[in-house]
């Protein structure tokens, strides 16, 4: 598949069903799965584990009759999958519970942002596909890092968050201001294992924009993101202030990322017209579609064929294959920044300064230590 250019029709339309199917609960269209064979079964599996979705989908397909479902071996395969994402969401949600325990009984209320409490929004919270605990601390910071230090292992300070592994899970602790939060911009939401906080709905709302349009322009973005979104909108359009969100997208600079990643909720996750906040029209659909090439050829953190910035600056690749690499590099990114410049400009530009400085620097590198 080259770049920005879709899987095979036959492909990506039951790919895009059953993905359909697993978010909004309902089976699989059988017509569209009359055709495909175990190849094509490979690349849809291979689709949902690059967009980190594989136990959504595999919801979907398990709503199949048995004759139009991959064989046996696949299947079994893609099950096994599924079951290890079960059992690192338990285990993270217990972790996340134990992290609460440890951090409230030294006064701090920690927030958990993104990943875990986006979970609760889907029919079947331990199928999404989870990462680390990312935990905003709204007060007394440093004797948050004082407990971490004492209770986990410190994995790196970093200029954004710090970094823990406790219990096997990486943890980043967050500044207060992150994403303009605050102690008060809260509410709490319960699990099997207690209560825990999260970000209101508002700033829930400019969290997950904000965090996918970074994804866009730096690591890669999957459609667990807009899944993400999507799923929000629908549980949560008649408790949330949208005022609010589309102020702080215009003065953020992300408003027209916002109009283009919910159009596209609705044209390719058949997110229903009535949660959209804004007046949707036609225009946006050219724009979304090319999100949608970029979001599929890129994948989840870049797991699709982007070549990533981290690969083509390793010391370890030879001169020559670095700079092929840095061309292919600038050439992609100057087409995802020319798509993006107007949904997020600010943001575009400083990935382009960031790009160019990581180039200049590696380059000097290489010819200093000829």
């Amino acid at each position: 598949m080259s770049y920005l250019q879709l899987p095979d029709p036959l492909v990506f339309n039951a790919f895009r069903e059953l993905l359909c199917c697993g978010l909004w609960n309902r089976s699989p269209k059988e017509v569209l799965f009359h055709k495909l064979n175990q190849t094509h079964w490979q690349l849809i599996m291979r689709l949902s584990i690059d967009q980190a979705v594989n136990g959504i989908v595999f919801s979907a397909v398990d709503l199949l009759p048995e004759e139009l479902r991959p064989n046996k071996s696949l299947y079994l395969q893609w099950f096994a999958q599924v079951q290890q994402i079960k059992s690192y969401n338990r285990h993270l949600r217990k972790t996340w519970a134990e992290l609460c325990d440890v951090l409230r009984l030294n006064e701090l209320e920690p927030v958990l942002m993104k990943g875990l409490g986006a979970s609760t929004w889907y029919p079947d919270p331990l199928l999404r596909r989870q990462g680390d605990l990312d935990v905003y601390i709204p007060y007394n910071y440093d004797k948050a890092i004082e407990v971490m230090m004492l209770k986990a292992q410190l994995a790196h300070y970093g200029d954004e968050h710090d970094v823990f592994s406790f219990h096997g899970v990486t943890v980043e602790l967050h500044r207060n201001g992150v994403y303009g939060l605050n102690g008060k911009d809260v509410i709490s939401i319960e699990d099997e294992y207690g209560y825990y906080t999260i970000p209101n709905n508002e700033h829930n709302a400019v969290l997950l924009l904000q965090h996918a349009a970074k994804h866009y322009f730096y690591v890669g973005l999957g459609l667990r993101h807009l899944c993400d979104w999507a799923l929000f909108l629908a549980q949560n359009s008649e408790k949330t202030n949208f005022d609010y969100v589309i102020t702080q997208a215009h003065q953020k600079g992300f408003a027209r990322f916002t109009k283009v990643f919910t159009h596209l909720a609705v044209s390719f996750l058949e997110m229903p017209t009535q949660y959209v906040f804004f007046q949707n029209n036609s225009k946006l659909s050219k724009e979304a579609d090319f999100l949608l090439r970029q979001i599929i050829c890129i994948g989840d953190f870049s797991k699709g064929q982007w070549q990533t910035s981290k690969h083509i600056f390793s010391n370890k690749r030879s001169f020559f294959s670095s700079l092929v690499d840095i061309a292919t590099y600038y050439y992609r990114g100057l087409i995802r920044l020319w798509g993006g410049y107007r949904w997020y400009p600010q943001m575009a530009r400083t990935k382009m300064l960031e790009s160019f400085s990581n180039s200049f620097n590696f380059i000097k590198y290489k010819f200093s230590h000829k």
